[in-house]
């Protein structure tokens, strides 16, 4: 199971994972702060990107760098049940709403409840979880998600994005990838048992359920 070669280049630019991992941190604040529902919104647009302080130069390689499409990371595979981690790059308009100092965009259900600023034509990035079990595909936007998690959970998600620039700052902290990911999932094994078919319980059972951690030692 092979990642496109556009997305992993693209990727292992630590300064487009720096704009990532800023941009979700401030979104998901916003979607609380603002008291949006943050159902379906893209995790980047221009216009905040700009708002978040990043130079015009930066900007334009983040979305130059990634071409129009969409790209799947896998993240699990096991019989007819897979997930995997959907990238969405399109131009479109948007609906932003103002955040303190920042423009940040949200979805068309959210832009019912509250005023916005229209934005006729922007780069947008979606990131959404893809599942497919038996046939059947459901997508769940991932600042959903880190909502719904951080409800349940605080600081978890901004653990995870430490986590996340720390590994391009120290590629060492990969060596020990499967035995965290492993560690994360046992604490989460009676939610997960419910989701997933199998768990993989040892690192020969990770490397044959969860590509990504595969893909990633064999970047390395």
């Amino acid at each position: 199971m092979n990642i496109d070669p556009r997305l992993v280049k693209w990727g292992s630019k630590r300064r487009n994972i720096e704009v990532l991992v800023k941009a979700i941190r401030e979104i998901v604040n916003c979607c609380y702060s603002e008291r949006v529902r943050c159902t379906d919104p893209p995790v980047a647009s221009t216009g905040f990107l700009y708002s978040l302080g990043f130079h015009q130069y930066l900007i334009r390689s983040f979305w130059s760098e990634l071409p129009l499409g969409t790209y799947d990371i896998p993240l699990y595979k096991w019989l007819n049940t897979s997930f995997s981690l959907e990238a969405e790059h399109i131009i479109s308009s948007i609906n932003e709403i103002e955040c303190g100092n920042l423009i940040v965009p949200i979805d068309e259900l959210d832009a019912r409840m509250k005023a916005t600023i229209f934005t006729p034509r922007s780069h947008l990035l979606y990131i959404r979880v893809k599942g497919e079990i038996g046939g059947n595909v459901i997508r769940l936007n991932t600042i959903r998600l880190a909502k719904l998690i951080e409800t349940y959970e605080p600081g978890w998600v901004n653990s995870l994005l430490d986590s996340i620039s720390k590994a391009y700052d120290d590629s060492s902290l990969l060596v020990d990838l499967e035995h965290k990911v492993l560690e994360e999932i046992g604490k989460r094994e009676l939610v997960l048992s419910f989701i997933l078919p199998r768990i993989p319980r040892n690192i020969d059972d990770l490397y044959k359920l969860v590509p990504v951690v595969r893909l990633l030692l064999r970047s390395e």
